[in-house]
């Protein structure tokens, strides 16, 4: 027997108990570091920002997504049966998702502009990130919806949509027969690539964006393939993490050059960082159940043997945990260091978000 394990076979408790104790651990440990840092948003003001949003989210979700569904599928966005058991779920979340979008674009772009907002750019990233959150839905509980997006978005599709070439009506006619969360993902995905094309860019930006798009896309991929375990898991953990930033950044700065840029993809990388922590330490005990990845679950999930009382009990006496959420609060002092964070809105913007990302909408 691996003494490891010998060892982290301490307790007699049912393994449900462990598993509460773990999730409370994770989101616990965490507000409590934020707070003591003062980087947890007051309750009267997270309030008014969550209620801005949903009413923002409402409107992108009326003027933006609606006019990329076909007249008979915009009810999909309202009715009870798109994405089954999680339909109430993902009617709650829909319009905070276009929200957040919205809003990474702005403060993104006031980080390295002082010009007027960027409306068009906004919500194309609005789109944007919607279209990743429910790309993620459909990988982690829809496998058919997955499979037929697949076949329906190959990487040579995705890298011609993202380069500008207009593959909507191809996309349309081949999705029309499919089940109705495949059509509103298409619908999502084509919008964005249609709005993308429109944007002004700046020569040789456009590639580089197209670029992004791809690697998100085929980060996203590697990350279904791998579970907690693998010999990549950390370094495919970090990258999916990181990918839809790093395109937001590159959509908002599409019109710049590198050097004016800069400063936004380097934030980018940081937000990758942050809401990937937040989202593993969130998701602890739904991750040890699925194998998925969860760079907080490395550690203990490569013990050979590792069952879920043992990485359990190895996560509630070692440090994974902590070190977690002291990384998580160190970068969002990083961030907020950098040179015009607070004037563009940055650092409140990310602290709202990450106490929405632990309480839900």
């Amino acid at each position: 027997m691996n003494p490891l394990l010998r060892e982290v076979h301490v307790s007699d408790w049912p393994i449900a108990l462990l598993l509460d104790e773990l999730w409370l651990r994770g989101r616990r440990s965490l507000v409590r570091a934020l707070e003591q840092a003062d980087l947890w948003p007051a309750s009267d003001l997270h309030r008014s920002h969550m209620a801005q949003q949903g009413t923002l989210g409402a409107a992108l979700r009326r003027d933006v997504v609606e006019p990329c569904l076909a007249d008979s599928d915009r009810q999909l966005l309202y009715g009870e049966t798109c994405w089954g058991p999680a339909n109430r779920s993902v009617r709650r979340r829909l319009p905070h998702a276009l929200a957040f979008g919205h809003g990474l674009a702005r403060v993104l772009r006031n980080l390295v502009c002082d010009d007027s907002p960027q409306t068009d750019t906004e919500e194309t990233s609005a789109l944007f990130n919607l279209g990743v959150s429910l790309f993620d839905l459909a990988h982690d509980g829809f496998p058919d919806v997955a499979s037929r997006i697949g076949e329906l978005l190959p990487e040579e599709m995705v890298a011609r949509a993202a380069a500008g070439d207009p593959v909507g009506t191809e996309l349309a006619r081949s999705a029309a027969d499919s089940a109705d969360e495949v059509r509103l993902l298409t619908a999502v995905v084509e919008g964005f690539f249609k709005r993308v094309s429109h944007l002004p860019a700046n020569p040789g930006r456009r590639s580089a964006l197209a670029a992004e798009i791809v690697a998100a896309h085929q980060e996203e991929i590697r990350s279904v393939r791998y579970t907690a375990g693998s010999p990549m898991a950390r370094t495919v953990a970090a990258a999916t993490s990181a990918a839809p930033f790093r395109v937001v950044a590159r959509l908002v700065t599409l019109d710049l050059d590198e050097a004016e840029a800069r400063p936004a993809e380097e934030a980018a990388e940081r937000l990758g960082r942050i809401f990937g922590l937040v989202d593993d330490l969130t998701d602890l005990v739904v991750d040890m159940q699925d194998s998925a990845l969860n760079g907080v679950l490395l550690t203990a999930r490569s013990m050979p043997g590792a069952d879920d009382r043992a990485c359990a009990e190895a996560l509630l006496d070692g440090d994974q945990v902590r070190l977690a959420t002291c990384e998580v609060v160190d970068e969002l002092k990083a961030l907020k260091a950098l040179p015009r964070c607070q004037s563009a809105g940055l650092d409140v913007f990310v602290q709202h978000s990450v106490r929405a990302w632990l309480e839900g909408p």
